[in-house]
């Protein structure tokens, strides 16, 4: 149980533990909390769950579309031509759908 949490927490990049934990008197744990910086910053890497939103309009609302991340960044490219995983424009990749 413990390692699972220990993996769940670097995926989704932040760990934190009790000032009060130490494993013994040389070694204490920082409430600081520890982040993995690749994972929790490159949404291309948390972008394989996503999925492509895309709008008639930016004052119509975001509909759910079955386009892979290439078909929507390709879209994103030609059309809007800003980052595809900023919910600008009329394509969004969308990492928590």
């Amino acid at each position: 149980m413990k390692k699972s949490f220990i993996i769940l927490g670097l995926l989704f990049g932040t760990v934190t533990a009790s000032p009060a934990f130490s494993a013994g008197t040389d070694f204490t744990i920082s409430p600081t909390p520890a982040t993995l910086g690749a994972a929790s910053t490159n949404k291309e890497l948390l972008a394989v769950s996503g999925c492509c939103k895309e709008r008639k309009s930016t004052d119509d609302p975001w509909r759910k579309t079955r386009r892979n991340l290439d078909s929507c960044k390709k879209l994103n490219d030609e059309k809007d031509k800003d980052n595809v995983f900023n919910p600008n424009g009329l394509f969004w990749w969308d990492i928590a759908c």
